[in-house]
Protein backbone atom coordinates (compact mmCIF):
# COMPACT_ATOMS: atom_id res chain seq x y z
CA UNK A 1 0.00 0.00 0.00
CA UNK A 2 1.98 3.35 -1.09
CA UNK A 3 0.63 6.68 0.52
CA UNK A 4 0.23 10.03 -1.10
CA UNK A 5 2.11 13.03 -1.04
CA UNK A 6 1.51 14.83 2.34
CA UNK A 7 0.29 11.61 3.83
CA UNK A 8 1.76 8.22 6.13
CA UNK A 9 1.65 4.53 5.69
CA UNK A 10 0.09 4.73 9.19
CA UNK A 11 -3.20 6.32 7.43
CA UNK A 12 -3.96 2.48 5.88
CA UNK A 13 -3.76 0.78 9.00
CA UNK A 14 -8.05 0.28 9.48
CA UNK A 15 -7.46 -1.19 5.87
CA UNK A 16 -3.85 -3.58 6.68
CA UNK A 17 -6.00 -4.58 10.11
CA UNK A 18 -9.29 -5.86 7.82
CA UNK A 19 -6.56 -7.43 5.03
CA UNK A 20 -4.26 -9.14 7.50
CA UNK A 21 -6.00 -12.26 7.63
CA UNK A 22 -6.25 -12.89 4.23
CA UNK A 23 -3.23 -11.07 3.04
CA UNK A 24 0.43 -10.14 3.90
CA UNK A 25 0.39 -6.50 3.84
CA UNK A 26 3.46 -4.00 3.44
CA UNK A 27 2.81 -0.45 3.73
CA UNK A 28 6.18 1.51 4.05
CA UNK A 29 6.83 5.53 4.43
CA UNK A 30 8.26 6.86 1.79
CA UNK A 31 11.59 8.55 1.95
CA UNK A 32 11.34 11.60 3.85
CA UNK A 33 7.58 10.88 4.87
CA UNK A 34 6.43 9.37 8.43
CA UNK A 35 9.29 7.76 10.51
CA UNK A 36 11.86 7.56 7.84
CA UNK A 37 15.26 9.21 7.93
CA UNK A 38 15.60 12.36 6.03
CA UNK A 39 17.75 12.61 3.25
CA UNK A 40 20.81 14.70 3.25
CA UNK A 41 20.00 16.00 -0.04
CA UNK A 42 17.64 19.08 -0.12
CA UNK A 43 15.19 17.29 -2.24
CA UNK A 44 13.82 14.19 -3.75
CA UNK A 45 13.94 12.97 -6.73
CA UNK A 46 10.87 10.67 -8.86
CA UNK A 47 13.36 7.84 -9.94
CA UNK A 48 14.66 7.37 -6.29
CA UNK A 49 10.94 6.81 -5.27
CA UNK A 50 10.37 3.81 -7.96
CA UNK A 51 13.88 2.69 -7.18
CA UNK A 52 13.04 2.31 -3.28
CA UNK A 53 10.05 0.62 -4.08
CA UNK A 54 11.56 -2.04 -6.75
CA UNK A 55 14.33 -2.59 -4.00
CA UNK A 56 12.13 -3.19 -0.97
CA UNK A 57 10.06 -5.90 -3.19
CA UNK A 58 13.51 -7.73 -4.22
CA UNK A 59 14.57 -7.73 -0.17
CA UNK A 60 11.13 -9.08 0.98
CA UNK A 61 9.34 -10.71 -2.14
CA UNK A 62 11.63 -11.63 -4.51
CA UNK A 63 10.42 -13.26 -7.98
CA UNK A 64 6.20 -13.38 -6.09
CA UNK A 65 4.22 -12.05 -7.83
CA UNK A 66 2.57 -8.74 -5.66
CA UNK A 67 -1.41 -6.77 -5.44
CA UNK A 68 0.05 -2.93 -5.21
CA UNK A 69 -2.62 -0.35 -3.95
CA UNK A 70 -2.03 3.25 -4.30
CA UNK A 71 -3.05 6.50 -3.53
CA UNK A 72 -2.32 9.99 -5.01
CA UNK A 73 1.26 10.16 -5.58
CA UNK A 74 1.40 6.42 -4.36
CA UNK A 75 -0.44 5.57 -7.38
CA UNK A 76 1.17 7.89 -9.94
CA UNK A 77 4.54 5.62 -8.41
CA UNK A 78 2.86 2.54 -8.66
CA UNK A 79 2.23 3.10 -12.22
CA UNK A 80 5.37 3.98 -13.11
CA UNK A 81 7.24 1.51 -11.43
CA UNK A 82 8.96 -1.80 -12.80
CA UNK A 83 7.30 -4.16 -10.28
CA UNK A 84 3.68 -3.13 -11.74
CA UNK A 85 4.85 -5.77 -14.34
CA UNK A 86 4.56 -8.29 -11.99
CA UNK A 87 1.67 -7.26 -10.02
CA UNK A 88 -1.67 -6.14 -10.13
CA UNK A 89 -2.26 -2.73 -9.63
CA UNK A 90 -5.19 -0.82 -8.22
CA UNK A 91 -4.75 3.35 -7.67
CA UNK A 92 -7.83 5.66 -5.78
Amino acid sequence: MLHGWMDVSASFQFVVDALRRSWRVLAPDWRGYGLTDRAQADCYWFPDYLADLDQLLDALLPDEPVALVGHSMGATWLRSTRASGRSACASW
